[in-house]
């Protein structure tokens, strides 16, 4: 145990911390529940179990995000000498608790590595994929749309319903996007190919997008990225002291 007190290292003092904010987490789980009873309805929720995405579909419809344990977490942040810029540092009880990709990876299991091109090329669609065949290729694609289309049971073949459902989970639950939102367009090139969507670094992506939303979330109102993975470190320590 070391005897320092971190919280001589808090990048915001505790007289100017904030409570009874609202806050809006926009990473949501209630979208899961309702992707696994179509996907079960459809005969691909095997499949779906067989993508990098099947812990995801594990979670509990009723865990819920504590907002407010996130907002006066990053409160506490503090500034150290040693620490990466790819990483987070809180002072909890006093004592120093790290946020980095090696938690992340716990959390989630996730895998890290190179990210690819794909994030960066012009968006290109897949003739024949589920974008043209589905939504004639138009753009902006809303989330809204891919989901109403779920609804709609009407699949042209085995495996688009899995595509569809892959697209909102990315979007809705690890991105933290608004379900009204647009849909990131990468995601439907990369989905066309299940072997590439699951050798997809997805926890160095959305370490990488939640990390920049934490920084930049102190004072606002709205929260990105999966959050939900400091959350889970949180309790983690907690039960470890």
């Amino acid at each position: 145990m070391e005897d320092i007190n971190y919280d001589q290292f808090l990048k915001i003092p505790r007289s100017e911390w904030v409570s009874g904010r609202s806050i809006n987490m926009h990473s949501k789980f209630d979208v899961i529940g309702l992707i696994e009873n179509i996907l079960r309805r459809e005969g691909e929720y095997e499949l779906a179990e067989e993508t990098v995405f099947r812990y995801l579909l594990k979670i509990p419809a009723q865990h819920m995000f504590a907002a407010r344990l996130i907002q006066q977490l990053l409160q506490r942040e503090i500034n150290l000498e040693e620490a990466s810029p790819h990483e987070m540092w809180f002072s909890i009880g006093g004592r120093k608790s790290r946020f980095s990709r090696v938690e992340f990876c716990l959390m989630t299991g996730l895998r890290f590595g190179p990210l690819p091109d794909i994030i960066q090329r012009p968006y290109d669609m897949v003739p024949g994929g589920i974008h043209d065949r589905y939504f004639d290729g138009k753009i902006p694609l809303l989330l809204s749309e891919i989901h109403n289309h779920l609804a709609t049971k009407e699949f042209h073949q085995q495996g688009d319903c899995l595509k569809m459902a892959l697209v909102l989970l990315a979007n809705i639950v690890l991105f933290g996007q608004l379900s009204k939102g647009k849909t990131t367009l990468w995601l439907l090139m990369l989905v066309e190919n299940i072997e590439e969507w699951n050798a997809f670094p997805w926890g160095h992506y959305v370490f990488k997008l939640t990390l920049y939303y934490l920084r930049t979330a102190v004072g606002k109102s709205n929260y990105y990225g999966f959050p939900y993975a400091l959350q889970v470190g949180f309790y983690l320590f907690c039960f470890m002291c």
